[in-house]
């Protein structure tokens, strides 16, 4: 997709301002596939990851998307789910 350096760069961008100074231990990675929430859920196993964020603006649920559901429910992780 010829946005996806533009999406990815916005994100980052984003989510460092929010991030504490010296904030070594939190990884930002834009998954981009065509199965993301399967991809996601082995991303998250690889790393090891304690925690993730995920940041949703669709409503499917009461306020999750799809994604947001799949990954909190087979997430090997914590999984924290926000709405801007």
């Amino acid at each position: 997709e010829p946005d996806r350096g533009e999406i990815e760069r916005s994100i980052v961008s984003t989510i460092t301002k929010l991030l504490p100074e010296h904030s070594d231990s939190f990884v930002i990675r834009c998954l981009f596939d065509e199965n993301p929430k399967e991809e996601f859920c082995l991303y998250a196993k690889e790393v090891k990851a304690d925690t993730v964020i995920i940041f949703t603006r669709e409503r499917h649920g009461i306020f999750e998307s799809s994604f947001a559901q799949y990954a909190a429910r087979h997430s090997p992780c914590n999984v924290l789910i926000m709405r801007p």
